[in-house]
């Protein structure tokens, strides 16, 4: 499908969302969806209840206000970019149509990695094509008066060193408040003479090595990111676990005029056990004419999605065990925490087949503890999915 993206402006607030990754194909081989989850399929449909229930929140606060939906990305699928079973799909649709329904307008969403196919047509293509999603190269938020303050430019996937067509007039804005009711370490962003551009963006971004979580190798360095030199706010998401209540400041390598700011607001799909984080975030963008304050700039407020707690999403953790000398014994929650810690560094790493035990070895020392621990815990995955 040729992606033909075309730019607008909306007038109004809008919500961000993180990735949802719904639906994984679930049969008699793979009855929970994923080894690891209780049933991933009902995660998801709680998810898209919760992001409707989200949407309905911020409409009974504001009941005069417009606003749009703002995904980040990755909207279905998990090992696989097509939905298999029309049932799935029909939940959807008809989960996109009320988002319709509720907002007057299509979701608006940058396109991840999850949503292209090579093979075939993708859903979140199939939706797009359908008019239930839109992804355009940028959106002008705007107040009622047609009074532009920000240019929010939706970078696709891997797509972040493309020039960006930046606005220049319009206004910085409010920070807002974190989920503690507690307004963030900055009221306002600073004053930038005629920039207000800001990015959503799908890829493992940070800003700097005192960002966490970090994502690891393979991440995107905003501090030495030149393409985006004229940005003053990142909002990402294909990092699941969320960056924190609040923006991550930071500033360019080369030198920066001002202060830019970044939030990764996290995945409520929770995609593997390593995974247990508390909650993801979504982002309000409040429009000066919602403001009972009237200060005349955008407010931002970091909020819970409303996730299931982890111990309603997963099944128990497995009993692993190592060598150690001449006994065999059970791993420590230490060594656990440890070797999820070495799995994630590894896994952005090469691993067909069986070469896994090489790499891990490399990477560990061949006949370490570390290393057995991890080839053990690998082994027991691929054990685990193969018995569906």
């Amino acid at each position: 499908m040729e992606l033909i993206r075309e730019s607008k402006t909306v007038k109004g607030s809008a919500i961000v969302f993180g990735d949802l990754h719904l639906f994984v194909r679930q049969d008699r081989r793979r009855p929970t969806g994923l080894s690891s989850h209780k049933d991933y399929n009902a995660n998801s449909r709680h998810n898209m209840c919760m992001v409707l229930a989200r949407i309905s929140e911020f409409q009974e606060a504001y009941p005069d206000e417009p606003v749009t939906v703002f995904f980040l990305g990755d909207i279905f699928g998990v090992d696989q970019h097509v939905l298999t079973d029309n049932t799935q799909r029909l939940e959807a649709a008809d989960f996109l149509t009320k988002i319709k329904d509720m907002t007057g307008s299509p979701a608006l969403t940058v396109w991840g990695n999850h949503d292209r196919s090579s093979k075939q047509i993708s859903e979140t293509e199939l939706f797009t094509s359908l008019g239930l999603l839109e992804n355009p190269s940028w959106v002008d938020l705007a107040d009622s008066a047609g009074n532009i303050y920000w240019r929010w430019h939706f970078v696709n996937n891997n797509e972040y060193s493309h020039e960006l067509p930046i606005i220049r007039h319009g206004k910085p804005s409010d920070m807002g408040f974190g989920t503690d009711g507690k307004k963030l370490r900055r009221k306002t962003l600073p004053t930038v003479p005629d920039v207000a551009n800001g990015v959503l963006g799908h890829n493992n971004y940070y800003a700097g090595e005192d960002m966490r979580p970090h994502p690891g190798s393979g991440c995107i360095d905003l501090t030495t990111l030149d393409e985006f030199e004229n940005i003053v706010a990142v909002i990402y998401g294909d990092t699941h676990e969320p960056s924190g209540d609040g923006w991550y400041k930071y500033s360019l390598k080369n030198g920066s005029e001002f202060d830019r700011y970044a939030i990764g607001l996290g995945s409520p799909a929770r995609t593997s056990r390593a995974q247990d984080y508390e909650d993801a975030n979504i982002m309000w963008m409040v429009s000066p004419d919602a403001q009972t304050e009237q200060e005349g700039t955008y407010k931002f407020e970091v909020r819970r999605f409303g996730a299931l707690p982890p111990e309603e999403v997963f099944l128990p953790k497995e009993s692993l065990k190592v060598k150690d000398g001449d006994s065999v014994r059970e791993i420590t929650q230490e060594e656990y925490e440890n070797v999820r810690a070495i799995l994630s560094g590894l896994r952005r790493q090469t691993m067909q087949g069986d070469n896994y035990q090489e790499a891990i070895n490399n990477n560990l020392g061949e006949g370490s503890i570390p290393a057995e621990i991890a080839i053990a815990y690998v082994q027991n995955a691929r054990e685990q999915h193969q018995n569906g």
